[in-house]
């Protein structure tokens, strides 16, 4: 059908085809996961989850308006401000961002910290950072830094649900990983993770 004095074809309207949730390699017909979602892939229950989980971290990061580095650093400032030194109740003060493991200092006593900062209500296993400086220490038979960690914190609002103060942390609990090769700036480093902190001995700040 062509209408007069037109030049383009009138085409029956169809329904615009669904974007797949991501781009998937073509792989060898194994189970159909899942008729509701928007993809004609099959996939094993493996891929599947890994897919997923990839995905998940993504839509994660696409609503994220600051950085990890800076939703820490602001993570710093909120336990500063809201919290005293376990031990002789002074001021807690920030240390340069050079300095290795420890992010917080009592202004008077000897008494030094790291911070993490975790989006979820409070668990027994954190990711943490770099193993190399606290191999370091093990090493050199010094004890594990104490630990601060704000439970569902909010980089973008500043709102924390609670603060709670580990004095110690034994190496026990404090295990090695190694980031896959799949990840995209850090492949292959060692990290660690922080076990069963419910456990332990801890103040509520």
């Amino acid at each position: 059908m062509r209408k007069a004095g037109s030049l383009i074809e009138a085409r029956p309207r169809t329904a615009p085809r669904p974007w797949p949730l991501v781009a998937t390699p073509k792989l060898p017909r194994m189970t159909n996961i899942s008729r509701a979602e928007p993809s004609s892939v099959y996939l094993s229950v493996e891929a599947w989850v890994a897919v997923r989980k990839i995905r998940q971290d993504w839509m994660v990061a696409r609503h994220k308006r600051i950085s990890n580095t800076e939703s820490g650093g602001r993570a710093v400032a909120y336990v500063i401000s809201r919290i005293a030194c376990p031990y002789c109740g002074k001021t807690l003060v920030e240390l340069p961002a050079a300095t290795p493991v420890y992010d917080v200092a009592c202004e008077r006593c000897e008494f030094r910290a790291q911070v993490k900062s975790v989006e979820t209500p409070s668990r027994g296993r954190i990711r943490g950072a770099s193993a190399r400086p606290l191999a370091g220490l093990r090493l050199a038979g010094k004890l594990s830094p104490p630990l601060v960690v704000v439970w569902k914190w909010d980089g973008e609002t500043r709102t924390a649900g609670e603060v709670w103060i580990f004095p110690l942390v034994p190496w026990s609990h404090i295990r090695e990983r190694v980031l896959p090769d799949t990840h995209a700036t850090m492949a292959g480093r060692l990290m660690v993770d922080y076990h069963d902190l419910s456990a332990l001995p801890h103040f509520v700040g």
